[in-house]
């Protein structure tokens, strides 16, 4: 009988249903980098063509 009680307990405790906000990649991307104050600039200084290699990784993680 604890078997089946314990189990039954917890589907009852979690959340029926979830719902994830839909997300594509440039919403994804901007929140990754909303607090980033640097543009990607492929010839630019340091911190802007970082923001190129972070971007150009997060597509491929995102495929």
């Amino acid at each position: 009988m604890k078997r089946l009680l314990l189990p039954l307990l917890a589907a009852l405790a979690l959340p029926i249903a979830v719902k994830a906000e839909s997300q594509d990649f440039a919403r994804w991307k901007e929140s990754y980098f909303e607090n980033y104050p640097f543009e990607c600039v492929e010839d630019g200084k340091t911190q802007e063509y970082t923001r190129c290699a972070m971007e150009s990784l997060l597509k491929s993680d995102w495929n």
